[in-house]
């Protein structure tokens, strides 16, 4: 799941027109799987997946890792997910929206 965030998060600062939409913004959440905890930071920009956790985030994206390669293939919508109690967030309402728009326009290619 790493290696699939790396991606993403590799195309979202690559593609000058998220530079816009992260301007000024500071988000940081966990993204969690069965077996995976990753921070994901958003600030000064880019999208940052940080090894170590010392920014303690209360926010988190928790769900199965099969759901979240539905999410970052574009087969399905964050908030789809979320109303199916498949993935369950702390993320505000348009927390999620920002999220769902990256993980549909940045998607990696899934290998």
């Amino acid at each position: 799941m790493r290696e699939l965030l790396t991606l993403w998060a590799l195309e979202v600062n690559r593609k000058k027109v998220f530079r816009f939409i992260l301007k000024e913004l500071r988000l940081s959440f966990y993204l969690l799987t069965e077996n995976e905890q990753i921070l994901v930071k958003i600030e000064n920009d880019t999208l940052q997946l940080p090894d170590n956790g010392a920014a303690l985030s209360v926010k988190s994206l928790a769900g199965k890792q099969n759901t979240f390669l539905s999410l970052f293939a574009g087969e399905r919508k964050l908030r789809k997910a979320v109303v199916t109690k498949d993935v369950e967030t702390t993320l505000s309402f348009r927390e999620q929206l920002l999220l769902e728009a990256l993980f549909y326009l940045a998607r990696p290619e899934i290998p």
